[in-house]
C-alpha cells in the first residue's frame, strides 16, 4: 500500500510580506505519481539552465545533470541522484536571463533499506545578478530527521499566494546535512535530490 502525506507550510516573505507556501507530499513508494503537487516536468526553465555546485558529492552520486533531466528514477539512489555526506552542497541554477518564477518543485526518492535520504533539507535563494541573494523559502522535511530503514519518495512545491515568487536569473539551493542517530553516534547524511523543476508564471489568457 502507498501511504501519502501532504503538508502545507506557510512562510512570511520579507520581499513583499506575501505568503510563500511550501506543499510537501511523501509516499512509501518510489517512482511515484504525486497527487497534491505537480509531477516532474520535462519542459520547464530548469531543463536548459546551467547547474553548478560547491562541495564534494558522494562517490555514488550522479552527475549534476541528473537534477534537470526530466526523469524520476525507477530504481534506487546510486547514479540517479545528486548528494553528499561530507559537505552541505550548494547548488546554483543559472536560468540564462531573469524570469518571473511562479513555482519551484524538488523531488527525491531512495530505495535504501538502511538510511532513507529522501527527506529534503535546504534553503532556496534567488538573485538577479548571481551575487546578491534573497531567501525565498526553507524546506525541512520529516521534522529535520532522516528516516532509517524505509524507502520513500518526497516532493516539495514552493509557490507564493500572489502567484509569483519573483523575478530571478539565479536560484541557489543550500542543502543541509543532518544527524542520523539510527546509523551511529555523530553520523550525518546529506540531502539527496533527483530533480529540480522551475516554472515561470503563466502568461495571462
Amino acid at each position: 500500500a502507498i501511504l501519502a502525506m501532504a503538508v502545507v507550510v506557510g512562510v512570511t516573505s520579507s520581499r513583499t510580506q506575501a505568503a510563500v507556501v511550501v506543499t510537501t507530499e511523501q509516499t512509501n513508494a518510489v517512482n511515484v505519481t504525486f497527487s497534491t503537487i505537480p509531477n516532474i516536468s520535462a519542459i520547464d526553465l530548469a531543463e536548459l539552465a546551467t547547474f553548478t555546485f560547491v562541495g564534494t558529492p558522494h562517490g555514488a552520486s550522479g552527475a549534476i545533470g541528473v537534477l534537470h533531466d526530466g526523469v524520476f528514477p525507477a530504481n534506487g539512489t546510486a547514479g540517479s541522484a545528486f548528494f553528499s555526506d561530507t559537505d552541505n552542497l550548494s547548488i546554483t541554477v543559472n536560468l540564462g536571463s531573469i524570469w518571473n518564477i511562479g513555482q519551484i518543485n524538488t523531488y527525491s526518492s531512495d530505495t535504501s533499506t538502511s538510511a532513507n535520504r529522501a527527506p529534503q533539507h535546504y534553503t532556496v535563494l534567488g538573485s538577479t545578478d548571481g551575487v546578491n541573494f534573497t531567501t525565498i523559502a526553507a524546506v525541512l522535511n520529516n521534522g529535520g530527521v532522516p528516516s532509517v530503514g524505509s524507502a520513500s519518495s518526497w516532493g516539495n512545491s514552493i509557490k507564493d499566494t500572489t502567484g509569483a515568487l519573483g523575478g530571478y536569473q539565479y536560484l541557489r539551493f543550500d542543502t543541509v546535512r543532518l544527524p542520523a542517530p539510527g546509523l551511529g553516534p555523530g553520523v550525518q547524511i546529506g540531502t539527496l535530490l533527483n530533480e529540480i523543476d522551475v516554472l515561470e508564471v503563466p502568461e495571462p489568457s
